[in-house]
């Protein structure tokens, strides 16, 4: 195992976020005098990021302006929130220490913002575990381009072929197959009714994060 590596996207994959993101949302929307969200339905926007999820909020139509304000009071009040609310998904933090005691070195590249992903990862004490951290403004391009995917190879000092690519969105998976990673689709996470998960093209699908171990265990 010692030429195995594992990478994974941040909000629905390895961390619940949801009760933060919708947090802050309400709380903006509130402020703009309006009702608060939907939260099954904007749940299922959060890997599209903030303004998706302000757009599938308000059912009645507003001015973009408006909507950018919104998104900027949200994610102002998401920044002073960062992990009050936000949870490992069932089974990660056996998986997590399961790659510790197998010594297999685990990182994150998600698009997510420096600003807002590393004081996350810091204030749930995951520093000193991780050995690479790419956010969405590391690098020239975020994903699905290959560039944050073989920067992250490279401080995991591990062949791209050899690490296995974590997500539930379908730029995870392209992300990791144009990397040369080992692309595997997640089925928990922030997903659409229409995403149709078993087309993205990734090599594997996992339904719980131990299923994980197993197709490691076979790579070596």
């Amino acid at each position: 195992m010692k030429e195995i590596g594992v990478l994974f996207d941040l909000d629905g994959t390895l961390l619940d976020s949801s009760g933060d993101l919708l947090n802050a949302l309400d709380t903006a929307l509130k402020l703009h005098q309006l009702e608060p969200c939907n939260r099954n339905k904007v749940k299922t926007y959060i890997s599209d990021g903030s303004f998706a999820m302000v757009k599938a909020s308000i059912k009645k139509s507003i001015p973009e302006t408006t909507l950018r304000q919104i998104q900027q009071s949200m994610l102002h009040l998401y920044q002073q929130n960062l992990g009050q609310d936000t949870v490992y998904f069932d089974g990660m933090q056996n998986l997590l220490g399961w790659l510790d005691e197998q010594q297999i070195p685990w990182g994150i590249v998600t698009n997510k913002q420096a600003r807002f992903a590393r004081p996350l990862i810091k204030n749930l004490n995951l520093t000193s575990r991780i050995q690479t951290l790419i956010s969405g403004d590391s690098c020239m391009k975020a994903k699905p381009h290959a560039e944050p995917m073989l920067l992250a190879a490279q401080q995991l000092q591990r062949h791209p072929s050899k690490i296995f690519y974590l997500g539930d969105a379908l730029r995870d998976v392209e992300a990791a197959n144009c990397s040369g990673m080992i692309s595997v689709a997640v089925t928990w996470g922030f997903h659409k009714e229409t995403d149709g998960i078993e087309q993205w093209s990734a090599k594997h699908h996992i339904d719980q994060p131990e299923h994980l171990i197993p197709l490691i265990q076979s790579h070596c």
